[in-house]
């Protein structure tokens, strides 16, 4: 996906690993394609996101319980945020303030708008 982000134009292309071996292995892979996107390892729910409108995009990525914590942070972004989902299996756990503006077969489209200062 990150590759697809940045041949698409897409600036600060940042891609979430758990998985400290499949993050190299990303990594590697942007390198060697000569891709300028960032790869960090970590928690997704411990993630802080850039100050900036953000499209997220997950393919059924983890459990509710991790979902939910990434959904929360997402809801108090300041900036407008746009979801794709990919088989969304936990879509319970999207706060109010996402409007699903889109449904396919296996995937889906949430937005959240700006928050008012």
């Amino acid at each position: 996906m990150l590759l697809m982000a940045a041949e698409l134009g897409f600036r600060n292309i940042v891609g979430v690993e758990f998985s400290p071996h499949l993050a190299r292995i990303a990594r590697n892979n942007l390198a060697s394609m000569g891709v300028d996107a960032g790869v960090v390892t970590g928690d997704a729910a411990e993630f802080a996101f850039p100050d900036d409108p953000m499209i997220v995009f997950m393919y059924n990525p983890f459990g509710a319980l991790v979902m939910g914590k990434v959904m929360a942070k997402l809801a108090v972004h300041q900036h407008p945020v746009f979801v794709v989902y990919v088989n969304p299996k936990h879509e319970s756990t999207f706060p109010a303030s996402f409007i699903r503006i889109a449904r396919f077969q296996d995937w889906a489209v949430w937005r959240k708008d700006a928050i008012a200062p």
